[in-house]
């Protein structure tokens, strides 16, 4: 009797595993799509407005997306959307920033950084340094006393021998303040006569015949405050 022959399947040795072999404990890296077309939309003083596309592979995949901002020297700001854009606010005027983008899957795995970079506008920072400017170039005449204008055009009308027309315009700058005129007039070796008015006139009497007046007038505001004096002389 013939022996029966060995199956086939028995005849061939199967490979074994090399000792130390860890094929059993290989796992594919899944590579996570990062955002597309990074771009940077309209930009103000203070705001940005940042968006990208969806990263292909993901329709079927739940994930959200993690955006970092910083200006030089600061720490970064972070925060996520579902979304495809985000406005970024707070910013400073006129001060560049670093943008960055990553795709966040539910276990926590983010894809590569995308990144960009923006700049505010800084027109408002312009008008606040023109505005310093102006107001640094006024500071030495902030808190100085106001220079009140004195009577223009001082002018002796007439003349006789013992009184004088005397007028004056009034000061460009008063037509909404309440103001009067102070006039002082006196001859040589006198005590200086002082009377007031509200007119842009006065007749001065009581004068000394043949003899030379100096006159004066100022412009006097309600706190008291004068104007520097114009001055004539008149003969009698």
């Amino acid at each position: 009797k013939c022996e029966e022959e060995e199956p086939l399947s028995q005849a061939i040795d199967e490979p074994k595993p090399e000792e130390g072999s860890s094929r059993g404990n290989i796992k594919t890296t899944q590579v996570i799509p990062a955002p597309d077309q990074l771009n940077v939309d309209p930009v103000d003083t203070t705001s940005a407005a940042v968006s990208w596309s969806q990263p292909p592979g993901l329709d079927q995949t739940q994930h959200h997306y993690q955006i970092s901002y910083h200006c030089a020297g600061t720490e970064p700001h972070i925060t996520t959307t579902s979304s495809h854009s985000i406005t970024l606010s707070d910013l400073q005027c006129g001060t560049q920033y670093s943008v960055t983008v990553c795709t966040v899957l539910e276990n926590g795995k983010q894809s590569q950084l995308v990144s960009t970079t923006l700049t505010t506008d800084s027109t408002w920072l312009w008008i606040l340094w023109l505005i310093w400017t102006t107001v640094r170039s006024l500071l030495p005449f902030i808190g100085q006393q106001s220079v009140l204008p004195a009577p223009d055009q001082l002018t002796v009308d007439s003349v006789d021998t013992t009184s004088a027309a005397v007028s004056w315009s009034q000061p460009p700058g008063l037509d909404q303040t309440q103001h009067h005129y102070q006039i002082s007039y006196h001859c040589p070796g006198t005590e200086p006569h002082i009377t007031t008015t509200s007119s842009h006139s006065i007749t001065l009497s009581d004068l000394q015949c043949g003899a030379q007046y100096s006159v004066t007038v100022c412009t006097v505001v309600e706190n008291g405050k004068q104007s520097q004096l114009v001055s004539t002389t008149l003969t009698t």
